[in-house]
């Protein structure tokens, strides 16, 4: 058929699912069709939303100022501001719990994020509560080395996780659009902020907090963030037009998604 496309527009500029092909039909650091509060750490994504929310309200303006630090490293005039649609709170978190499962699972050579992914597995095996201290504090730390993880010859841990989300799919082929990809990094975006805010709240240092947001959230520098940033545009820029949003899954079937939900589309 000329001109017909077998991949989506997405997937045919990076590649993902051919480069990741064993992980197609699962991958460990992934809970496989679970969602919400079925989730292992979703008590602990949602809690550590409300720290970031609190500690947003109580820090100084120029924080929030640096969290939005722009892609030209600018710092903007509007400020970091805290979710306040619950759904959207819902949503974020779904993402988050899947990154902490997906950080515990996935430790071994991630330096001193090891450290907040080893510490928070103990604290489940001893049943310690998600709003126990101990058990925050490593949540805060996994969210925090996850945004300072220095570069590697690896991908950095939270933008290796976006890519994977989308090709394991564990809820299906919903997770493998263009747009779903966007939003997940808008999600560890938020993260990423929220930890940098988190840290600036626990201690004052003035010189340090703009350190932080001049080497960490600024796109002149190789870091995470710069990293989750450029996922997050090359999603965009491949959405699927919403009246005919087009989706392939692994077998290379076409599915057509409608206002009655998935459309398989023999070809």
């Amino acid at each position: 058929m000329s001109g017909f496309r077998f991949q989506s527009k997405y997937e045919s500029r990076v590649n993902l699912l051919e480069r990741y092909r064993q992980f197609i039909d699962g991958h460990p650091g992934f809970e496989m069709h679970a969602i919400g509060i079925n989730l292992q750490f979703a008590q602990d994504a949602e809690l550590f939303m409300n720290r970031v929310e609190a500690a947003a309200q109580s820090v100084r303006y120029k924080v929030l100022q640096y969290a939005k630090r722009q892609h030209d490293g600018i710092v903007p005039i509007v400020g970091f501001s805290w979710l306040h649609c619950e759904t959207s709170k819902k949503h974020y978190a779904r993402t988050l719990a899947r990154y902490l499962y997906f950080a515990v699972q996935s430790e071994d050579g991630l330096g001193e994020l090891s450290h907040g992914c080893q510490g928070l597995s103990r604290a489940v095996t001893a049943q310690e509560p998600p709003s126990s201290q101990n058990r925050c504090t490593f949540v805060d730390s996994i969210f925090f080395q996850a945004f300072v993880q220095p570069p590697c010859s690896n991908d950095y841990s939270i933008d290796t996780f976006a890519k994977l989300y989308y090709v394991v799919a564990p809820n299906g082929n919903v997770n493998r659009s263009a747009d779903f990809v966007r939003h997940v990094a808008v999600h560890l975006i938020y993260a990423m902020r929220g930890a940098y805010i988190l840290k600036c709240g626990s201690r004052w240092d003035s010189e340090m907090d703009e350190q932080l947001s001049m080497k960490f959230l600024s796109e002149q520098h190789d870091n995470a963030y710069s990293v989750i940033q450029g996922t997050k545009r090359i999603a965009a820029l491949c959405i699927e037009p919403v009246e005919g949003k087009v989706q392939w899954d692994e077998k290379g079937e076409v599915n057509v998604l409608t206002v009655s939900g998935m459309v398989l589309v023999s070809v």
